[in-house]
């Protein structure tokens, strides 16, 4: 491969894996707030156990507030609705970029 696709490569799985990240820390926040106030059933109980798990996995990220996660997920999300918008209203074939002789 090529230095370019290599770098490429890069890119995409260090998008994907901030898309992941995001996508856990959301799921985490929402299963807490949905799983809260649930019928506990002792000390073997499998949502509690998860309630933990989640509850470590954001305490991993506790540098990043959840402002500036949801900011930046937003700001993502509008660049990327931007680059596609973009991309459509630039990619209009025209007489000029099909070299087209008009003749009258």
């Amino acid at each position: 491969m090529r230095d370019s696709d290599k770098s490429g490569m890069k890119r995409i799985l260090a998008g994907m894996l901030g898309l992941l990240l995001l996508v856990v820390l959301l799921f985490s926040t929402f299963y807490l707030a949905l799983e809260s106030d649930h019928d506990c059933c002792g000390e073997e109980c499998h949502i509690c156990a998860t309630i933990e798990q989640c509850e470590a996995v954001l305490h991993v990220f506790h540098s990043c507030q959840v402002k500036q996660v949801s900011m930046a997920a937003g700001l993502l999300l509008l660049c990327l609705i931007l680059v596609r918008v973009a991309a459509q209203t630039y990619d209009r074939k025209t007489p000029v970029s099909q070299k087209v002789q008009l003749n009258n």
